[in-house]
């Protein structure tokens, strides 16, 4: 799960933080709504068990979908946008975290190569 969330974290724009010194393990700032910024460890990032950490993400990748005009709720991605909405209505952290995960995957592997023409290339 480290790994999985260091990964929301950097989709999520935090910062990554290399801490000197052995005894402190490296982590990332994240800059809050309010500006705000925070520090966390990398095996401390909840967002595998926090909604509170999730949602805010959900959010982020729908908004990154429109952004750079990826239709989600096509082909084989509309598997993982119903199975969040069905992770939330069950309250199912682990269904909804991992559909989450594999948005963000497809979404980081999408490029936008001519924005005023909408061009897109997947690349698998």
């Amino acid at each position: 799960m480290e790994n999985v969330n260091k990964l929301i974290a950097q989709f999520m724009g935090a910062k990554k933080v290399e801490t000197r010194g052995s005894l402190q393990p490296n982590g990332f700032v994240l800059v809050k709504n309010d500006g705000d910024k925070v520090f966390f460890y990398e095996d401390s990032l909840p967002y595998d068990t926090s909604w509170d950490w999730l949602i805010p993400v959900i959010s982020r990748v729908m908004k990154t979908a429109v952004e750079i005009g990826v239709d989600i709720f096509d082909g084989d991605k509309e598997e993982d946008v119903f199975g969040i909405e069905d992770g939330i209505w069950d309250d199912d952290i682990g269904l909804t975290y991992d559909c989450v995960v594999n948005l963000i995957n497809y979404l980081n592997n999408c490029q936008v190569d001519d924005i005023e023409s909408g061009t897109l290339t997947i690349n698998k």
